[in-house]
């Protein structure tokens, strides 16, 4: 049974405990969500939306300190991975299409995915010591193969979907010694769990075009809504400009997302989804070390953990409990999985499903007393 299937088989009652996807768990409060209502309620819908996103883009500028003049809003950051790799790739919007497109995997697939579907070679350079990048391979992959080409360094932090963080000084020094002219984009979805970010890249010191991709369906809580938003040095915003259709956004969603943008700022609502997330997350690993499993450290909000050759086994097991969770079929995480931070009681469920499945036939790894330790995973909430 595939994983979309799954995902469409209640696995109790009230529908499984989904922790598959990344999702923030906690909705915005009741006075912003409130707020939304009200906003989409009243975008007109006989009229196009706003085509730049103009009242959007004015939010997230004072949000992020990036003026708005350098910000493109797309119907979720997927579009503007898409976009950005058009622009750079088929669509020649520097110049001449990229040579190539560098990843460092395991990391967020879709990098690959769009690439591969623009016909742009990609070149893998897997993470190092620690699953963090390596600078040294990452720069040698860099380098174009002919003067006057360019190839696209794509990063992603925290990554997704181990949960490490590129050292911010080591980033940006990495992005000072790039080669000529080279592209680099760095995808912030996990910005908000984060005490730092890699927007004092988008200076004049930059050292070449740059661009970050950000999101609502995060920290946010907005999943559904489907906005992104990317930052980028002029050159590489006028590239996507270019390339995106018009009326990407809904005016409903435009709506609802200024609305959330704004409430972010006045309240903090965000930032303390955040705080709280990475709490429960700090719980669960507590949890899964009781079981004697040990999580990659995370900084965002899910957490990756390596079963061995029985993660398919555990990956049904949880399934067939009920519970969903993120397993891997591409090279190097076949023996992993990846569990998304829910709300305390989530959490508990998870633990639960996996003590019994690891203490059932043929997983003796467990041991006994697994109950016990599954209750106490998210106590105190």
């Amino acid at each position: 049974m595939s994983q979309t299937q799954l995902s469409r088989t209640p696995g109790t009652r009230t529908g499984p405990v989904k922790l598959d996807a990344n999702e923030n768990p906690w909705p915005p409060p009741p006075g912003v969500r409130r707020s939304i209502a009200r906003a989409m309620a009243g975008a007109t819908l006989h009229r196009y939306p706003s085509e730049r996103a103009t009242e959007l883009r004015a939010a997230l500028a004072s949000y992020t300190g990036v003026p708005a003049d350098r910000i493109v809003v797309g119907n979720g950051s997927d579009e503007l991975i898409s976009l950005a790799l058009w622009a750079l790739g088929p669509a020649r919007r520097l110049g001449r299409a990229a040579e190539a497109v560098v990843v460092s995997p395991p990391t967020f697939q879709a990098y690959e995915t769009v690439a591969e579907q623009l016909g742009l070679p990609v070149v893998r350079v897997p993470l190092g010591k620690d699953l963090l990048p390596d600078w040294p391979a990452l720069a040698e992959a860099w380098a174009p193969s002919e003067a006057g080409s360019y190839r696209v360094m794509v990063l992603c932090r925290p990554n997704n979907p181990t949960g490490t963080v590129a050292p911010l000084e080591a980033l940006e020094a990495f992005a000072r010694r790039r080669p000529a002219g080279a592209p680099l984009l760095v995808d912030e979805a996990y910005a908000e769990f984060l005490p730092d970010n890699v927007l004092g890249l988008l200076s004049a010191g930059a050292g070449g075009p740059t661009g970050v991709f950000r999101t609502l369906s995060k920290a946010f809580g907005l999943a559904g809504l489907r906005v992104g938003y990317f930052l980028g040095t002029p050159d590489l915003v006028a590239a996507l400009e270019a390339v995106r259709m018009p009326y990407n956004v809904s005016a409903p969603a435009q709506a609802a997302a200024t609305v959330a943008v704004r409430a972010a700022l006045d309240t903090g609502y965000v930032a303390r989804n955040a705080a709280a997330l990475g709490r429960e997350r700090q719980r669960l690993a507590r949890a899964l070390r009781q079981l004697g499993l040990t999580a990659v450290p995370s900084a965002a909000n899910f957490l990756l953990l390596d079963l061995g050759p029985a993660a398919g086994d555990v990956w049904r097991g949880l399934a067939e409990r009920g519970v969903l969770v993120r397993r891997f079929s591409v090279a190097g995480l076949s023996s992993f999985l990846r569990v998304t931070v829910g709300l305390p009681a989530e959490n508990r469920a998870f633990v639960q499903a996996l003590a019994a499945t690891l203490s059932g036939p043929g997983h003796g790894r467990a041991g006994a007393g697994l109950a016990g330790t599954a209750r106490a995973a998210g106590e105190g909430e």
